[in-house]
């Protein structure tokens, strides 16, 4: 309220003239013609521009998931499409608005007691869904990410760990893309609603349909084969239902690669040695470790990792072995030394010349953690051996490194051939994690690619399975010192010959015909 100050003119102050009326007059009548403004406080209206006119009153804005809506009612609409659309748990619903849980919760109240959703659990759902119908939305609308968190797949998700092998991912985003219907259109469905035969069977016929093949590849198989034994407990071994619909644990292309080979017999492992030998410190010493461990000793490459280095001995042993003249090498088979024995005493002095020496070799114990056995495995190649216990020397006696066994005994350096961590006894859920630490740690991947590359090796899964290869080499490896003895080969690596023999052990056209025109 504005205040009035009334102030007393002096006593003395003279009457004014006429002439000083006259002009007085004239003034006010100056200043009243000009309108009066109101002496009022009034606040300066902001014109907004709402809807594509300009108007005086301002609204109330709401920018929801970057769109801009007049008033609430119009956000609280948004926020029921978006629940329409699909389920959602409030935490959801913050991340698609940008609103605050507070601001979520009060507009989904407002929106159940007009009666338009309901709560499901943790989730707002629209009203009257029925739980089938919620599963069918859910997977229809799942993310990716969200696939990962249902309850079913835990079990599975638990089995993968921290440090899932690139196999191992691979067959879980199979199984993703099944349920999401990304590798077969047509075919959708929740993890949840899976049933073992109903819903496995009816993948199998509309696959068939669709590509008019027998059965899905292996992959694909193997995939649901892991989510039925892991998270729906089902047996899968001769499984006679999964292996009538075609859903059976067979591999594609059996003995596609069992004439791999790294040939001691042509050079190529003395030529591959010699490039380990050649490569910088210390990865020279690392890759003949490598050949060492994972070839020559024969393990799955999960299982090389993982030999204990207490496990590994060195012994030198005493052998005959005899020198031809202009024979770089010498003969040491048994059979063959006795025939030379004979002939030596009718050929001239200095033909043949026998010698007793000591070899310096390796004797590795691994365990296979898929049959449970445990295997004893040689390393005999000079070179390797000497890298082998170099290694060996290192791993023991690493400076600050111990580890205790389940027994509470205390051991000095690392307990592992490769692997630097001292888990006790990991089982096979563990091992593809422990490779892709152990391949990080050397890049064992590329070095071998690379060596492959320095032999001339073409084959497409030597390089696409680099260090799986070792095992197909070491196989072969001992199928030649042996003369191709299956039986005796097997006793050291395999439960039975036909393995052996179908997936590592082919001996070629060229050694067949060799071995039918020297017979």
């Amino acid at each position: 309220m504005a205040t009035v100050t009334v102030s007393t003119p002096p006593a003395a102050m003279p009457a004014p003239t006429q002439t000083e009326i006259d002009a007085v007059s004239a003034t006010s009548m100056e200043t009243t013609s000009t309108p009066q403004r109101a002496i009022t406080s009034q606040k300066k209206v902001k014109k907004v521009r709402t809807g594509g006119r300009l108007d005086g009153v301002r609204r109330n804005y709401r920018s929801v998931g970057g769109k801009t809506f007049d008033d609430t009612n119009a956000v609280k609409e948004h926020i029921l499409q978006l629940i329409e659309t699909k389920p959602r748990t409030p935490r959801e619903l913050c991340k698609l608005t940008g609103y605050s849980r507070m601001n979520i919760n009060r507009y989904t109240s407002k929106l159940a007691k007009e009666g338009k959703i309901e709560k499901d659990g943790h989730m707002w759902k629209k009203k009257n869904l029925t739980a089938a119908q919620v599963a069918q939305v859910l997977v229809e609308n799942l993310s990716e990410e969200e696939f990962g968190q249902l309850p079913i797949l835990k079990p599975w998700i638990e089995k993968l760990g921290d440090n899932p092998s690139r196999g191992e991912r691979r067959e879980f985003s199979c199984f993703r893309n099944i349920c999401l219907g990304i590798y077969l259109p047509g075919f959708k469905c929740n993890p949840e609603n899976w049933q073992y035969k109903e819903t496995t069977r009816e993948f199998a016929e509309k696959y068939k349909a669709a590509t008019g093949r027998k059965k899905p590849p292996y992959g694909v198989r193997q995939s649901i084969r892991t989510f039925l034994g892991v998270c729906l407990g089902i047996p899968l071994r001769e499984n006679p239902f999964l292996i009538q619909i075609g859903i059976d644990g067979e591999k594609e292309n059996i003995g596609a690669h069992g004439d791999i080979k790294i040939s001691e017999e042509d050079g190529e492992l003395d030529k591959a040695i010699e490039y380990c030998k050649s490569l910088p410190e210390p990865l020279n010493l690392q890759m003949l470790a490598l050949l060492a461990f994972n070839m020559e000793a024969m393990p799955r490459s999960e299982r090389g990792m993982l030999i204990e280095v207490e496990d590994v001995s060195f012994e030198d042993q005493v052998i005959e072995q005899a020198w031809l003249k202009n024979y770089a090498k010498p003969v040491r088979d048994p059979d063959q030394l006795q025939m030379l024995h004979a002939l030596a005493l009718a050929l001239p002095d200095g033909v043949v010349r026998f010698e007793r020496v000591t070899r310096r070799i390796a004797v590795v114990k691994h365990l296979e953690t898929k049959t449970g056995d445990e295997w004893e495995t040689y390393i005999i190649t000079p070179a390797l051996v000497q890298a082998a216990e170099t290694w060996i020397e290192q791993r023991r006696n690493a400076p600050g490194v111990s580890w205790i066994d389940s027994e509470g005994n205390r051991h000095e350096g690392y307990r592992y051939v490769f692997y630097d961590g001292h888990d006790i006894n990991p089982d096979e859920t563990q091992e593809g994690g422990i490779l892709e630490q152990v391949n990080a740690q050397y890049n064992f991947r590329e070095n071998l690619r690379a060596l492959y590359r320095h032999l001339g090796k073409t084959d497409a899964y030597m390089f696409k399975q680099p260090l799986y290869t070792l095992r197909h080499c070491g196989a072969q490896l001992m199928l030649e010192r042996s003369d191709y003895d299956y039986d005796y080969v097997a006793e050291h690596g395999w439960n039975d010959t036909a393995t052996l023999r179908t997936w590592y052990g082919h001996r070629g056209k060229a050694s067949l015909k060799d071995k039918l025109l020297h017979r």
